[in-house]
C-alpha cells in the first residue's frame, strides 16, 4: 500500500513541480534540502525545512526533494 501512496505522490509532486517551475534556481538551503533527501539523512532534512527550506524548490534534474527521496526508496523522508 504504502508504495503505491509514494508513486501517487511522486507523480502529483512531479506534474505540480513542473507546472510552477521559475527560472530561479534553488537557493543554498533548498539544494542542501535535496541532497539530504536524496542520501535519505531524514534529520538533516528535517532541521532544513524548519528553517524555512522550499520542499517545493526544483533541484537538479528538475526534481524535487521528494522526488529524489521516493526514487532512491527513502520512506521516512518522503513521509
Amino acid at each position: 500500500m504504502k508504495i503505491i501512496t509514494i508513486r501517487a505522490a511522486l507523480f502529483l509532486v512531479t506534474h505540480a513541480a513542473i507546472a510552477a517551475q521559475s527560472a530561479d534556481s534553488p537557493g543554498p538551503v533548498e539544494h542542501q534540502l535535496v541532497q539530504r533527501a536524496f542520501g535519505g539523512q531524514l534529520a538533516k532534512a528535517q532541521v532544513l525545512v524548519e528553517k524555512g527550506a522550499a520542499v517545493d524548490a526544483v533541484g537538479g534534474k528538475k526534481r524535487t526533494a521528494l522526488i529524489w527521496a521516493a526514487a532512491n526508496g527513502h520512506t521516512a523522508v518522503v513521509e
